[in-house]
């Protein structure tokens, strides 16, 4: 048998092959656009005038013009300074209201609900410590200073007869009872 006979006859007794299914990848390799990415960029520092010596900021919307203000707790002259926001990032010439005492710490809520934010202060440089409470004009003043006492109490080892007197150190507020109007919370500190 010639070679080329042999390879005839193979190629006409061979068996039929199966065709082979090939299943599709699981995955297949897409290319999509990447969506636009931005990096942080920071303009040059502004200075912005407020009272003597500011050592709390807190951020809200003081006059209702839905555009986020700046306010800064004045300790060296009792004062709260409000800077209102353009909307672009710059603010306009502080207005400046009493807070009563100097604050280290202010916090920013609608406490009466009439769409107004409003500012609570605590000063505790000195004891007493003050804690107060500053409703809002609507326009980024603040109408007098409403000094809140905390209630006196017996601390945890004290001897004494009478309750001892305490200041506030703290403050937040958030509705604690679900009722839809924000509570003030205090933290204190007795006098003795």
């Amino acid at each position: 048998m010639s070679l080329q006979n042999f390879f005839k006859s193979l190629i006409s007794h061979s068996t039929p092959r199966r065709a082979i299914r090939r299943r599709p990848p699981a995955s297949r390799l897409r290319f999509e656009p990447l969506e636009e990415r931005r990096l942080l960029s920071l303009s040059p520092p502004v200075d912005y005038g407020a009272g003597l010596s500011p050592l709390a900021m807190v951020s809200a919307d003081f006059n209702g013009d839905g555009r986020l203000d700046l306010a800064a707790g004045n300790h060296d002259d009792g004062t709260v300074s409000v800077l209102l926001g353009n909307g672009d990032g710059t603010f306009q010439a502080a207005r400046t209201s009493s807070a009563g005492t100097g604050p280290p710490q202010l916090v920013a809520g609608d406490l009466n609900a009439d769409g107004n934010a409003d500012l609570v202060t605590v000063g505790i440089w000195n004891y007493p410590y003050f804690l107060n409470v500053l409703l809002s004009n609507g326009d980024g003043t603040f109408q007098t200073p409403q000094a809140i006492t905390l209630p006196a109490l017996f601390p945890p080892d004290y001897t004494g007869s009478e309750p001892l007197g305490q200041g506030a150190i703290s403050a937040a507020v958030g509705d604690l009872n679900g009722d839809g109007t924000l509570d003030l919370i205090a933290g204190g500190k007795s006098a003795g």
